[in-house]
């Protein structure tokens, strides 16, 4: 009895002060790059809708679960894309619900690369269930222990460079600190958000014409709490098949795979161990499965990063004019 209280205190110590501070964190984050920078959103060719669930140290009752759904489409402006993302993320009796919808704006710097500016505005519903909560060696139920909930609106911003060679992401996905608890009762409950600056890069270096080594990165920066750095190795063969190896500092190692149908449908599965044996114990890894459906037709393919390569009218203007005038040539040739 001793012992499961130990380790139950311990859990949740552990996650109240290492994740629920946090945002979630997700390992196939080149997939879903629009949770953190609203600037990617609706930079594709056609529609799409993103779904992404992650269950943390599973073996764990009321381990960290994450559900990500988001929407993005380009518009018929040639620069402007919007998004929405909801996120749900549950630990333990801690659970909050991110509702957000985002705006993307391309400038173009040259033929090879674009300057995408986000911005997003949303809400976050927070809320603990502490009251049902048995406490060990006393009898019915704590009265210091009791259900909170509570909203807070939000804002965020973002910068995405894209080329064919590499891209980079900075972005604030809420900038305001927000209070999720107060003095109530005489009990002082006091927690507030902190500002998350997510600072994301890759490169694609060619291997042959088949194969493609993507090295890529993550890192995520929030006051009073250590840096998560996150790394990825993949390799992609035809743009159809990404696999790789992620390693996060002091943290966990595992494996990526993502796989494009070439059609609708993408799918993507993670696995992750930790690199505490304490932790490995108890806990059977962590998995993370996401799906994309892409919601229409678009004339460019998969981008390495996760998303499709850029659409530019411009470049369709001018491949129509190459066909009229090619068409034009032709009548002409065969006139003479």
């Amino acid at each position: 009895m001793t012992k499961n209280y130990t380790l139950l205190s311990f859990l949740f110590f552990f996650v109240v002060v290492t994740h629920a501070q946090q945002d979630p964190h997700i390992s196939l984050y080149r997939q879903h790059l629009n949770m953190f920078n609203p600037a990617v959103s609706g930079i594709q060719s056609a529609p799409e809708l993103n779904m992404t669930f992650r269950s943390q140290w599973q073996g764990f009752k009321g381990a960290p679960e994450t559900q990500i759904i988001s929407f993005s489409t380009p518009t018929k402006s040639e620069r402007v894309g919007l998004g929405i993302n909801v996120v749900h993320d549950k630990t333990f009796v801690e659970q909050q619900t991110l509702a957000f919808g985002s705006f993307s704006y391309r400038l173009q710097l040259n033929d090879d690369t674009n300057l995408y500016l986000g911005i997003q505005a949303g809400t976050n519903g927070y809320q603990v269930n502490a009251y049902n909560l048995e406490v060990f060696g006393t009898e019915g139920r704590d009265p210091n222990l009791i259900n909170y909930s509570r909203f807070n609106p939000n804002v965020g911003v973002g910068v995405y460079l894209k080329n064919e060679k590499y891209y980079a992401s900075l972005s604030a996905p809420k900038i305001l600190k927000s209070i999720r608890f107060k003095e109530l009762n005489n009990i002082v409950t006091t927690a507030t958000d902190q500002i998350h600056l997510y600072l994301s890069a890759g490169a694609y270096l060619k291997i042959n014409d088949q194969w493609d080594f993507i090295p890529s990165t993550l890192i995520r920066y929030v006051n009073f709490a250590p840096f998560l750095i996150t790394t990825n190795a993949s390799l992609s063969y035809n743009k159809i098949i990404d696999f790789g190896i992620e390693y996060s500092f002091d943290s966990a190692v595992g494996g990526t795979l993502m796989i494009d149908t070439g059609n609708t449908f993408s799918f993507g599965y993670a696995y992750i161990t930790s690199l505490h044996q304490d932790l490995n114990q108890f806990s059977k890894g962590t998995h993370e499965v996401v799906m994309r459906i892409k919601l229409g037709s678009g004339d460019k393919t998969l981008g390495h990063e996760g998303v499709i390569d850029d659409f530019s009218p411009e470049d369709e203007e001018a491949k129509i004019g190459t066909k009229n005038k090619e068409k034009t040539t032709g009548t002409r040739t065969k006139g003479l």
